[in-house]
């Protein structure tokens, strides 16, 4: 297993998209930790 870290912050369509891209991936033993820097937007 590994963990996938993103900082985001403002991000939501470019977070959008990763998780899309991610979900196409063959490796299916991982995590992905999004860690938002208190982003304006209302996205989540």
């Amino acid at each position: 297993m590994f963990s996938i870290i993103v900082p985001s912050y403002n991000r939501n369509q470019e977070i959008n998209a990763l998780l899309e891209s991610l979900k196409q991936q063959t490796a299916y033993n991982f995590e992905v930790i999004i860690v938002d820097d208190c982003s304006k937007n209302t996205g989540q």
